[in-house]
């Protein structure tokens, strides 16, 4: 799905496109493993302009982190905008690889 909106972002499209091909990708998927289509609907959301970041930030959770990053990349103006918007929605930290071996 992330590769759909990848490829669809080099064709210039727009914010609107990317969504719509990123939902359908997710709703496909969702049903080739016959699992629920939780992250097609959050998709559908951040389209819709009802998706919110939680105010505690995002979770490790990796649907959350694709409506996250899609929700930056389409609202955003400019590259560093997006990048520092991102930043902003704050999260769980990422534990340093040296704590893998701890």
């Amino acid at each position: 799905m992330i590769a759909t909106c990848a490829s669809w972002a080099l064709e210039d499209a727009s914010p609107s496109t990317l969504l719509a091909a990123a939902a359908e990708e997710a709703r496909q998927a969702a049903q080739a493993v016959t699992t629920e289509a939780r992250l097609a609907e959050m998709l559908t959301q951040v389209s819709a302009g009802t998706w919110e970041p939680p105010a505690n930030g995002i979770s490790p959770d990796p649907y959350d982190t694709v409506a996250a990053v899609l929700w930056c990349a389409t609202r955003a103006t400019s590259l560093r905008r997006g990048l520092v918007g991102a930043v902003q929605l704050g999260g769980e930290p990422i534990p340093s690889p040296r704590s893998w071996a701890a």
